[in-house]
């Protein structure tokens, strides 16, 4: 009997951090094209439900840190800008979110942003 109860508390944890790992957030549209300059990216930011409040980090792969921008959301998702600026004719970034709930577990996502400077 403790070998069957053994099996099952082993059991019922791999399935409990199996479908902890699988919360994920996403980044929509997962890729966009802009233009101009001075051009600014949009995106919906969506995250599974894991425990409020949460706190939401972007960084817009300008060699910049993950920035807060939300420190304290009960909600699951948000809208979001990014303005990005050069004069190169292309450039290609990888933005990306971290997401953090009450207990520190962490749910990423990432997106491709083209930038042009004229269609």
């Amino acid at each position: 009997m403790k070998k069957i109860i053994l099996i099952a508390s082993v059991l019922f944890g791999i399935f409990s951090i199996g479908s902890a790992a699988s919360a994920a957030a996403n980044i929509s549209p997962r890729t966009q094209t802009i233009y101009g300059s001075y051009a600014t990216a949009s995106w919906t930011f969506t995250w599974s439900s894991t425990g409020a409040p949460y706190t939401v980090s972007f960084q817009g792969d300008t060699g910049l840190a993950y920035k807060t921008i939300n420190s304290s959301t009960k909600y699951l998702s948000m809208d979001y800008s990014f303005a990005y600026q050069s004069n190169n004719n292309t450039n290609t970034y990888y933005p990306s979110i971290l997401v953090k709930d009450n207990g520190d577990a962490v749910q990423a996502a990432s997106a491709i942003v083209y930038k042009r400077l004229a269609p």
